[in-house]
């Protein structure tokens, strides 16, 4: 973690890139100017990560339940179908 806001105080200086997308997006684009703005960036950026992957992955077991639960086989196949994309989401894959 030290080292990502080293990295995140170097971009804000002009010296570095940043790692973290839009905030790399944001310090390349003079949006951001100083390190409190950069960093505050990254702790947003991270917080609102955490809670998109959090509701995915309650919406996933929720399906799952569903899932487990039903005795027909077309309801068995849709939710496996519907389970899929979210899934991906939170192995990352697009």
């Amino acid at each position: 973690r030290s080292s990502q806001k080293l990295r995140l105080a170097r971009a804000a200086d002009g010296q570095g890139d940043v790692a973290v997308g839009p905030v790399c997006q944001a310090v390349r684009s003079g949006e951001c100017h100083g390190r409190k703005e950069v960093l505050l960036m990254a702790v947003l950026y991270t917080i609102i990560s955490v809670c998109y992957y959090l509701i995915i992955a309650f919406v996933v077991f929720v399906i799952a339940r569903n899932l487990i639960k039903t005795k027909s086989f077309q309801e068995a196949i849709l939710f496996s179908v519907m389970l899929m994309p979210f899934i991906l989401r939170i192995l990352r894959i697009k």
